[in-house]
C-alpha cells in the first residue's frame, strides 16, 4: 500500500508501555474506507519514535510540496527524549488550565522535542495528564495513557486540515468550558476542557478566529 504524503490529513506517534512493548504509529488520510487510517506496530528500542514524527512533521507541515530533497537533513531529535514527557507534565500540574505557552515551547523543544525549528506555540491547554498545544503549523495532543503514564500518544493535525472550531461555555452545574476542533479526516472531533477561571475563554476564541479564519 502507497499514500501519497499529500493525502496525509493527520499523524500520531504513541510510545510503549509498562507491559506493552510495542510503540505505533497512526497514520490518518483523505482516502476513504479501509485506508482511512493506518497502524504499524515498532518493536521498543528498535525505532526512534521522535526521528519519525520529526520526519512526518516535515513532510507534512511543509507549506509546497509534500517531499523532501535528496540528502536534506530532518531538524535533529534527542535519543531518549521521550521519557522526559514525565517531568514536563509533572511542571503543567493536573487541572483544565491555560499554560504559559513560551514555557511549553521550551520544554517541547528540549526535553521532548517534538516542534519543528520554525514552529511557534501559540496557546496550551492541560486537563488532567494530557494537554493540547496550538502551534503556528499544527494542533499536537498529547494523550497520557495507563496508569503509570508511561504510554504516550502525540497526535499531530495540521492547521490546514482543521474545518471548524466551537466554543461551550461553563454553566452553572458545569464548571468547564469546552473547547472542540472538528478536522476533514477520521481523527473526527477533538475536544479540550477548560476550568472556569482558569483559562481565558474569550483569549481562547480570539487564538482560534486568528489561526482557522483567513
Amino acid at each position: 500500500v502507497s499514500v501519497p504524503y499529500a493525502r496525509i490529513r493527520a499523524f500520531a506517534v504513541e510510545s510503549a508501555g509498562s507491559f506493552d512493548r510495542d510503540a505505533e504509529l497512526k497514520v490518518y488520510t483523505r482516502i476513504y474506507w479501509e485506508l482511512s487510517s493506518l497502524k504499524q506496530d515498532l518493536r521498543k528500542g528498535r525505532a526512534d519514535i521522535l526521528a519519525i514524527q520529526t520526519f512526518l512533521s516535515t513532510v507534512v507541515l511543509r507549506d509546497g510540496p509534500a517531499t523532501l530533497a535528496p540528502g536534506a537533513d530532518l531538524p535533529p531529535t534527542t535519543v531518549g527524549a521521550v521519557g522526559g514527557i514525565g517531568g514536563f507534565l509533572d511542571w503543567l500540574g493536573d487541572d483544565a488550565h491555560e499554560i504559559d505557552p513560551q514555557g511549553v515551547q521550551q520544554r517541547l523543544q528540549a526535553e521532548t522535542p517534538i516542534l519543528l525549528p520554525d514552529e511557534v506555540v501559540d496557546a496550551a491547554f492541560k486537563c488532567g495528564r494530557d494537554m493540547f498545544v496550538h502551534t503556528n503549523k499544527r494542533v499536537i495532543f498529547v494523550d497520557v495513557q495507563g496508569w503509570t503514564g508511561k504510554k504516550v500518544e502525540y497526535l499531530s493535525v495540521p492547521i490546514r486540515f482543521c474545518t471548524g472550531f466551537e466554543m461551550k461555555t461553563a454553566g452553572k452545574f458545569d464548571r468547564d468550558s469546552e473547547l472542540r476542533i472538528h478536522t476533514d479526516c477520521s481523527v473526527g472531533r477533538l475536544n479540550q476542557d477548560l476550568r472556569k477561571g482558569k483559562a481565558n475563554v474569550e483569549r481562547v476564541w480570539g487564538v482560534m478566529q486568528h489561526k482557522f479564519l483567513p
